[in-house]
């Protein structure tokens, strides 16, 4: 906030709070990839996607944002640059989504990040419609940010496809 501005910018009214978050993201290079980078003083490109999540608003500075996904101990930074679009989770929909809150809120509980990486499996293991492999996927997504290295969630997502 600046000073002489009594007014607080609206992204201080979210922290702590729960806020839907559109984003440019992709799979961090592990392994091979990285020491052939390393080794050839090279660079590599990921494969970059839209992400969409339900995140916890933690902190946020001129670089960007730092969210939880929720049930995630540790924060995750957001750069600016990154983040299509942000917008309050309780009480109305994203701008521009078309989609009522009765809807969105079904559809949340329906889609929910899953309880533990069981659950998750199953999901991902269970999904048929476009609906339920869409909400897989994203939970398949948010489930590797927070844990890269497992590598069976990591196949069964690729198995989803794009």
């Amino acid at each position: 906030m600046e000073r002489g501005d009594e007014r607080p910018l609206l992204v201080e009214t979210w922290l702590g709070n729960t806020v839907f978050v559109e984003y440019v993201g992709g799979q961090p290079l592990e392994g091979e990839v990285l020491r052939r980078i390393a080794a050839e003083d090279s660079t590599a490109d990921t494969a970059q996607r839209v992400k969409t999540s339900f995140l916890v608003l933690e902190n946020y500075n001129q670089y960007g944002i730092e969210v939880r996904f929720r049930g995630d101990a540790e924060p995750h930074f957001l750069p600016w640059g990154a983040i299509l679009r942000m917008a309050e989770a309780e009480g109305g929909t994203p701008e521009g989504s078309g989609e009522a809150p009765r809807e969105r809120t079904e559809r949340t509980q329906e889609d929910g990040p899953p309880r533990d990486r069981g659950e998750l499996m199953d999901r991902l293991a269970d999904a048929r419609t476009p609906s339920e492999l869409a909400s897989a996927r994203a939970a398949a997504d948010d489930w590797l940010a927070a844990n890269p290295g497992d590598g069976d969630v990591r196949l069964a997502r690729e198995r989803l496809g794009p």
